[in-house]
């Protein structure tokens, strides 16, 4: 890092890769060819150096035989392989995650802890999946950290963290106050989002931490970072001190099209291509629509295609107008998988699927999007993948979180709501298209209208957005400064700066020669010390210049809350328990455990809200008159109607918000389902289900704060609500849910039959197991019980697995903790 403000001259490592071309998909390379020791082909060094025979073997039964060029290339790197830190940056569906896994695996074969952080918790199961082969045959745990659920750092296991951004973040600073920092590698995929708003500073703090922490330690550990391809990913290596490799290479080869609203269809060179055909006398935007049935039609059923739409409702809409349009030997392809499909649906959502969805479905097309249930999603995804769904017309974020390649990708607008696309987000999308292993090459659609068109075509030929560092606002600078801190990082003004001067806002501002840039940045972090210290946050020594926490200040950054959340829930919760809490009904807890920073971003049907409020309960009533809601407020806001714009400066709009939301919360501990909840406050499932996570995580967090504050009572009543509000269910059979596969209506269900903890289930007979959920189908006022209707056998073996390992993990903790007790104890009578 730079020791001034003075433009800097740094040189990075810099590969390309040597032959720019398109490669054969591994599991197409001859069969007896394995990446072992004794066969990695072309003379060079091997790239599984460093690790047993039994990962190439492992490998090599995945169908990955042999690797492609530049990840041998990466690999063998001296300075990577002698543990240098390395950025590098290919195509979507470039292979760079294999190359991750490798880095990992080599720094857990060394006896390092490494931690792999991904940017959505919707890959963290898919990555768990995929390396967790490995974990016998290298002796290393792999533990979990996203949304809610976090594990015990063990003390005597060498593990794998597979984390978002910000546990990551907080895995790392509890490691260095505990003096656990033990990591040989962090790996963090999608390195460019250290560009974005709020959570790029997060990462940026994350690894400003890791570079500190290993050089005062003088113990290296290895960062990874792996991007799409950005023109100025060389600032980032010059931050890191990185071997810097980059490269265009796909395994298969994108062609990129823009459909002219004419119905020309041009390549990213702008030459014509080849013309669709357009119908008389209809508008322009039904031409696009059957341009976009062309599409589809010439690849549909054999191929799959992902359509990718500005919003919710458009997805929604041309889903069902793509089902009527089809033709029939696309609606009758897979007919009996599809039927499945539906079934496996109603088995998430308690039995009820929208008619309209249905129809879609059996015709091969679904929408995807934030809207419907996770569960939902993660099934629709597998239906694609194996073809049984033609079409998946999906909202932009599927682009950034989901694996899902195709064989044609068609942009149906180039918006993300009102947004124009950036060029990143374009190619994410584009990225998606081609299959190694089973398409030659893929192909990316881009629907341009004329109002549209001049901009359409800069997109294709402009340049990726270079990333930036957003390290400079007074919230991120709070943030790092409280968590430096905090952790001992630094402690007075001159490691502040030491500190400072290693982040990727003080090298980028170096390495472009913007040095009044960095003065302006030390000022910023000045004044906001001594705005820490005013607010006592802080405790500054003037004497010594020493800054240490405040009590206040540790409890913020322990909870991972802002110096103004933790003060005004301070004050919130002290009122709390001055005032008492109304503890026969789950609502007025909830009320304080909705989170704060969401409630603006729900979506409001007033008019169902204030039927909802007209039939409360006294004691429900009772409840919302000791927050302090106005019924009137709710009435009036049921007047103007839906839809309109929240004002954020009314104090009973705010608290009404957060009444509602604190309402479905309660209806969904007291198991109702997400469907009958989004459907009486007419609200979407998906925006249910948010709450749900969003909440539980808000409620851990609460958790510490209230510990931090030495409010035991309380934290204890909150602690209550983390497990319960994450999976839905009354108190009772809460701890059930803990074992995976297990869901709130199934927890009821295993509840109602008897088995009331861990070892009940796990001494169960599967045939015994099924048949008493099972005999719970009929209720007694005659509905079916959706989770029995739809549990199978499978599901029952699957359960009694589960709850098996997850007792031998509690009975291992266990021991685990006696150990160390025991340990603790024989050296405290030594030293008497």
């Amino acid at each position: 890092a730079p020791t001034s403000s003075e433009s800097i001259d740094v040189t990075v490592p810099h590969y390309k890769q040597r032959q720019q071309h398109v490669g054969v998909p591994p599991d197409q390379h001859d069969s007896n060819t394995r990446p072992t020791s004794n066969t990695v082909q072309g003379g060079e060094s091997n790239p599984f150096d460093g690790l047993p025979d039994c990962v190439a073997e492992i490998y090599q039964k995945k169908g990955i035989r042999q690797l492609y060029d530049w990840q041998k290339e990466v690999l063998t790197i001296n300075r990577v392989k002698e543990g240098g830190n390395l950025v590098f940056s290919l195509p979507t569906s470039g292979g760079k995650s294999f190359v991750s896994e490798v880095l990992l695996l080599r720094s857990v074969a060394k006896r390092k802890s490494a931690i792999l952080i991904l940017p959505y918790i919707a890959l963290v199961d898919e990555k768990v999946a995929a390396l967790s082969d490995f974990t016998k045959a290298l002796n290393f745990d792999i533990l979990t950290f996203a949304g809610h659920s976090s594990e015990q750092i063990p003390d005597d296991r060498i593990f794998l963290a597979i984390c978002t951004i910000e546990k990551a973040n907080s895995l790392v600073s509890t490691m260095i106050c505990e003096k656990k920092f033990n990591l040989g590698a962090v790996i963090v995929d999608e390195l460019h989002m250290i560009g974005e708003e709020d959570r790029g500073a997060t990462l940026e703090l994350l690894l400003t931490k890791i570079m500190s922490i290993s050089e005062k330690k003088a113990a290296n550990c290895q960062i990874v970072g792996m991007s799409a391809t950005i023109p100025n990913l060389s600032d980032v290596a010059v931050w890191l001190n990185a071997v810097l490799y980059e490269s265009q290479f796909r395994p298969v080869s994108l062609q990129q099209f823009i459909r002219k609203p004419n119905g020309d269809i041009t390549n990213s060179n702008g030459e014509l291509v080849r013309s669709l055909e357009t119908l008389k006398h209809i508008n322009h935007h039904e031409k696009a629509a059957y341009n976009v049935l062309q599409l589809v039609e010439e690849v549909a059923p054999q191929h799959g295609t992902l359509l990718f739409c500005s919003s919710k409702i458009v997805c929604q809409k041309t889903a069902l107008w793509l089902t009527d349009k089809l033709s029939e030997s696309t609606k009758s392809y897979k007919q009996a998988e599809r039927a499945a499909l539906l079934l496996e649906l109603k088995m998430v959502s308690s039995g009820t699927i929208e008619q309209t969805y249905e129809t879609c479905i059996a015709a091969g097309v679904a929408y995807h999007h934030a809207g419907l249930l996770g569960e939902e999603r993660l099934i629709l995804e597998k239906a694609y993948k194996n073809r049984v769904i033609c079409v998946l017309c999906c909202t932009t974020t599927l682009a950034a979180g989901v694996n899902l390649p195709a064989k044609r990708v068609i942009i149906r607008s180039p918006y993300t709501g009102p947004a124009f696309l950036t060029k990143s987000r374009y190619l994410q999308m584009c990225g998606r298209a081609g299959r190694a292993g089973l398409d030659t090459c893929g192909e990316s659609y881009l629907i341009a209208t004329d109002r549209d068109l001049s901009k359409c075509l800069s997109l294709v030929a402009q340049p990726t957005e270079k990333i930036e560092s957003k390290a400079n606002n007074a919230h991120a600078i709070e943030r790092l400064l409280l968590d430096v801190v905090s952790t001992g990082i630094a402690n007075n003004p001159p490691t502040l700066l030491d500190f400072v001067k290693k982040t990727f806002y003080w090298s980028q501002n170096g390495t472009n020669n913007q040095p009044s840039n960095n003065q302006n940045y030390i000022a910023a972090c000045q004044d906001v010390t001594n705005e820490l210290d005013s607010n006592f946050v802080f405790n500054i020594c003037e004497e010594s210049q020493t800054i240490t926490c405040t009590s206040f200040g540790s409890t913020a950054f322990k909870s991972g809350f802002s110096s103004d959340e933790a003060s005004n829930l301070r004050k919130e919760l002290e009122s709390l328990q001055a005032t008492g809490l109304i503890l026969s009904e789950d609502l007025h807890m909830l009320y304080y455990l909705t989170p704060i920073k969401d409630i603006w971003n729900w979506k409001v049907d007033w008019g169902a809200y204030a039927s909802v409020y007209a039939k409360l309960s006294p004691l429900r009533r009772s409840v919302a008159q000791k927050i302090g809601i106005s019924e009137a407020f709710i009435l009036n806001k049921s007047a103007v109607g839906f839809g309109t714009e929240p004002d954020t400066n009314c104090n009973d709009e705010y608290k009404s918000r957060r009444f509602l939301c604190s309402l479905m919360l309660a209806d969904l501990l007291n198991e109702i389902t997400v469907s009958s909840v989004a459907n009486r406050y007419k609200v979407d499932r998906g925006q249910v289900q948010n709450l749900q996570s969003q909440a539980a995580i808000f409620t851990s967090m609460m958790v510490s704060f209230a510990e931090s504050m030495g409010w035991s009572s309380l934290m204890h009543t909150i602690k209550g609500f983390v497990q319960r509000i994450g999976s839905g269910v009354r108190a009772d059979c809460a701890h059930l849910t803990e074992i995976p596969g297990v869901q709130a209506g199934r927890a009821r269900c295993l509840f109602t039959a008897g088995y009331r903890d861990l070892a009940s289930i796990a001494k169960t007979d599967p045939e015994e197991l099924f048949r008493r959920i099972k005999q719970q189908q009929k209720m007694r006022n005659g509905k079916e019980n959706m989770a029995a209707k739809f549990f199978t056998q499978p599901a029952a073996k699957g359960i009694i697995s589960a709850a098996k390992r997850l007792l031998v993990k509690q009975l291992a903790d266990k021991k685990r903790e006696l150990a160390l007790l025991e340990e603790s104890a024989k050296m405290a009578a030594d030293s008497q």
